[in-house]
């Protein structure tokens, strides 16, 4: 028998997660038997949808079939789990496979706990190696990822006792209550009815697409701590405890950096390039015989193309070094690349009128 070092839930010896709290397990355990700890997560849906998969070390077993982390894609939350419905995820295999993996709300916490570790895998095996400074990741669904100088979140509203006070609502439009049926079916019919349609129409649309990521920089950042609760901005993502020292380093960590830009920016002053004013003169070269007459405009635009080429090159790499900085994926591409080309252009624009 073993327990969490962290919450203190029983776990089974075989587990690499606990099932409380998602806070890993020691993977050099090894349990009363003798038996070295294997990567072995394995998800059973309830309401009667989606395929049993188990999530091993180097790959997922999909109903009956094995896929290796390195023929997937990453994995992608679509929706967590209600009272009402599985949570789902989604990847997709080399040969165009869809696994949908379907998940129950009492497994909610060990998922997202493996989840990282899958897609952390998934990278590897892609050599796409995340520049991040942190990942958090929350039960609800929602998933940080620090940056050096900016966050991205992937935002999924928190489960509420929404659909509970739905359900208990038809239930008393029926008549129905602890003490059985009371009441007149008829005279809430109607009502029933469309709470019945209010309800299946909101457990339908959780389902049409997954979270989408946000990126906030820190310096329009707001971001605390409250009641076990992560408040960045507007968004409310809840933590349980494997996440809150996580949560206060990743606070930690943007207060020191926007701090460091501040003093940054208060010693720095931008530095523009002076050029002297080029006089030219008519030159004369021998070309194949020939004498060749440059004449003085043409000598000035020569030496002015040498300046910008140069110039240029420097931007050049000013660019690669903030572009490697900043740029991750498709998503912080489109938000940063037009921004970096602008900005390491204009000085060039500027010079030049």
């Amino acid at each position: 028998m073993a327990f969490c070092t962290n919450c203190g839930n029983k776990i089974d010896e075989n587990a690499l997660f606990c099932t409380r709290c998602g806070t890993a397990v020691n993977n050099e355990f090894v349990s009363a038997k003798g038996n070295s700890k294997q990567m072995y997560e394995e998800f059973i849906p309830t309401l009667g949808i989606g395929r049993r998969f188990v999530f091993k070390e180097k790959s997922i077993i999909y109903g009956n079939e094995e896929y290796d982390y390195s023929k997937l894609s990453p994995i992608r939350l679509i929706t967590a789990p209600t009272f009402a419905s599985n949570g789902v995820a989604q990847t997709t295999a080399e040969n165009g496979v869809v696994l949908t993996l379907a998940f129950n709300r009492k497994d909610n916490v060990r998922f997202g706990a493996v989840l990282t570790y899958a897609n952390e895998q998934i990278d590897k095996e892609h050599g796409n190696i995340k520049k991040y400074k942190f990942l958090l990741q929350s039960s609800s669904g929602s998933k940080i990822e620090v940056y050096e100088d900016y966050l991205k979140i992937y935002y999924f509203k928190a489960m509420s006792n929404k659909g509970s006070e739905s359900v208990d609502k038809i239930g008393k439009d029926f008549g129905l209550s602890g003490k059985g049926l009371t009441g007149k079916i008829t005279g809430g019919l109607g009502k029933a009815f469309d709470n019945i349609s209010n309800l299946g129409t909101g457990i339908n649309n959780t389902f049409k697409g997954g979270a989408t990521g946000e990126i906030i920089m820190f310096t329009d950042l707001n971001i605390s701590i409250k009641d076990n609760t992560l408040i960045i901005n507007e968004y409310l993502i809840p933590l349980g405890q494997q996440n809150i020292d996580k949560a206060k380093e990743i606070i930690a960590y943007i207060k020191n950096t926007l701090e460091l830009i501040k003093r940054e920016s208060e010693t720095t002053t931008v530095k523009q390039e002076i050029w002297e004013p080029i006089k030219g003169k008519n030159r004369e070269f021998s070309f194949y015989g020939e004498k060749l007459e440059i004449p003085e405009n043409l000598d000035v635009y020569n030496s002015y193309r040498k300046k910008f080429k140069q110039m240029a090159e420097k931007y050049t790499e000013k660019v690669r070094i903030d572009y490697n900085a900043k740029v991750n994926d498709f998503i912080s591409f489109m938000e940063f690349f037009l921004k970096i080309y602008k900005e390491n252009l204009s000085p060039i624009i500027q010079k030049a009128v």
